[in-house]
């Protein structure tokens, strides 16, 4: 990917909200349902589907869906793929998982606000009731930083440590907020809000969890640096 692949201006000013999710129907249309309650009409919601599960993934209104090749277990591979594409149309893309519920309303609203404030560049997450200001296991990044970089989520991770990774570079780069009244809970199994599925197993299991945490180390300590040159070097050739 190219930072002059699109100009900006032609992006769409409004949030690609890219949700990836298997086998959990059930949590598909719920968060569907929190984000149509919720929404002020300034983002569009994305499933990202496995190809294995294309077929029989059920039609959600006011939805649209992006399937990518089921590869290594996790979301960050599915969710590079689609950020890669909406990227080129949508001047923001946000990620929640199936298990995260929008609570506040106009969220999109306030997240725009804040963006605009932190010069179009960086990174906006709200209180999950879980982690808050810790980590943004629900985020929104401008598209021209998946340009600059090439990717939303460091590709050597599978599943864990990606919010660190997004918390880490948007503390290098100095272009993060957090927005402690915005909430987009999550429901996640260890608060007792969800059940501890298969879907968390996997992504969970041991193997998973050592990797990611070494591949996370590995960025942190090397690319984090090259990363967030690239980024502020665009930044201010902007300002």
């Amino acid at each position: 990917m190219s930072a002059s692949r699109t100009d900006a201006s032609d992006k769409l000013d409004r949030i690609a909200v890219l949700c990836p999710t298997r086998g959990r129907s059930h949590k598909a249309h719920e968060v569907v349902g929190s984000w149509l309650e919720t929404t002020s009409g300034q983002s569009d919601f994305w499933f990202v589907i496995d190809d294995d599960e294309a077929e029989g993934f059920p039609e959600i209104p006011r939805t649209k869906a992006l399937v990518a090749k089921r590869g290594r277990r996790g979301m960050a591979d599915p969710c590079n793929v689609a950020a890669g594409i909406l990227s080129g149309q949508y001047r923001y893309v946000m990620f929640v998982g199936d298990d995260h519920r929008f609570r506040s309303p106009a969220w999109d609203a306030a997240f725009l606000r804040a963006v605009k404030g932190q010069g179009d560049w960086g990174y906006v997450y709200g209180n999950d009731l879980y982690q808050g200001a810790n980590l943004p296991t629900a985020v929104m990044v401008t598209s021209n930083i998946i340009d600059a970089i090439g990717h939303f989520i460091w590709p050597e991770l599978q599943h864990l440590y990606i919010d660190n990774y997004w918390l880490a570079l948007g503390q290098a780069i100095g272009r993060i907020t957090y927005l402690d009244s915005v909430i987009i809970e999550h429901m996640h199994y260890l608060l007792g809000k969800s059940e501890h599925d298969e879907s968390y197993r996997a992504v969970n299991a041991p193997d998973v969890s050592a990797r990611d945490a070494q591949a996370f180390a590995a960025w942190n300590s090397g690319m984090k640096s090259v990363e967030a040159a690239t980024i502020r070097s665009l930044m201010q050739c902007e300002s």
